[in-house]
């Protein structure tokens, strides 16, 4: 009773509405027994969550190499398969509660280890360039799945600490270049790693991602590298990005899970873990930005984008948001 009392207190606080019994009322397993497990504190068995219809499309897919294949082909040094075992991961990792004890991801961490490039990140997204945007949610993804430890893991930490921005933040290296996104952009996959700009400014998108694997990460999420950029970031809500990626303010909220690329939830979450505070007067706008959004029966009205046609999206959307407020609960 004591934990569903602090449930209440922290969504009552934040929210209008308390949105449990809403989420409760989905009719899909996985999303209740998390409402169970991680918002009233329930003692919860997720094994038999993998059975799900979903999860079981997933394995079918995977290729004898641990990979998920592109449905369209790419010219090397292309490798989209690294993107579509990302997103795979991501499903069966933050949907089913698959972990490193599973075959399948384990299988699959090792394909993603096997894309590390000497310098750190996990190469073949962009071609031949550095990618400090899929690597982290990469990061994310493993980390939760319980390869912390890995050294593949420690190596892009590595990597992403030596690669700021002189402000501190991340960019993509060709962006802070100037290479546009026909044309030479294109070019610059095939070609060599484009050395970046550092005096040039740390772009949110890219920061946002990065913050996502040191937030996962137990050690990590409290260097001062980490907390210095989640301070820029949380400045950055609700404004343009200084570089063309996703760049005008309406990608803050625009929404999806698993979690893709950045937006007003994925910081939330990420800054929460980090230990940043509600009162805070950046964290305090986007919570009440969801809390505008809030309907009567604890629903949200949201912007949802890829994966639309999965009824179930709202929930899992409904269900992360309860999770990133509750990381803002006072633990005295």
């Amino acid at each position: 009773m004591g934990t569903s009392k602090k449930r209440k207190h922290v969504l009552a606080r934040l929210l209008r509405h308390d949105p449990v019994p809403w989420l409760l009322s989905s009719d899909d397993r996985a999303i209740t027994t998390f409402v169970e497990r991680d918002l009233l504190g329930e003692e919860v068995d997720t094994k038999k969550l993998g059975e799900a219809p979903e999860a079981q499309r997933v394995l079918r897919r995977q290729q004898t190499d641990g990979a998920w294949r592109y449905p369209r082909e790419k010219p090397s040094p292309y490798n989209y398969d690294l993107y579509e075992t990302l997103n795979a991961l991501g499903v069966l990792v933050s949907k089913y509660g698959f972990d490193r004890r599973h075959p399948a991801v384990a299988q699959g961490a090792a394909y993603v280890f096997s894309c590390q490039a000497p310098e750190g990140d996990y190469r073949g997204i962009f071609g031949n360039q550095p990618d400090p945007t899929h690597t982290p949610i990469l990061m994310e993804v493993l980390i939760e799945a319980g390869f912390q430890q890995h050294e593949s893991i420690e190596r892009a930490f590595r990597w992403l600490l030596e690669t700021r921005q002189d402000d501190g933040g991340w960019a993509i290296p060709a962006r802070t270049r100037g290479k546009k996104l026909a044309g030479d952009w294109e070019g610059a996959a095939f070609g060599d790693p484009i050395e970046p700009d550092r005096s040039k400014p740390f772009s949110h998108v890219v920061t946002g991602m990065v913050l996502r694997a040191f937030a996962a990460h137990p050690r990590y999420r409290g260097s001062q590298p980490a907390n210095d950029a989640a301070t820029m970031l949380k400045t950055r809500f609700f404004k343009s990005d200084k570089y063309p990626d996703r760049r005008g303010r309406e990608y803050w909220t625009k929404f999806t899970f698993p979690f893709t690329y950045p937006d007003i939830l994925t910081s939330l979450d990420t800054l929460g873990r980090m230990g940043l505070s509600a009162d805070d007067p950046d964290i305090g706008s986007a919570i009440a930005w969801f809390e505008k959004k809030q309907k009567p029966d604890g629903s949200f009205d949201l912007d949802m984008r890829r994966g639309t046609s999965d009824k179930r999206l709202p929930y899992w959307l409904g269900l992360a948001i309860c999770r990133a407020l509750r990381r803002f609960e006072p633990t005295r």
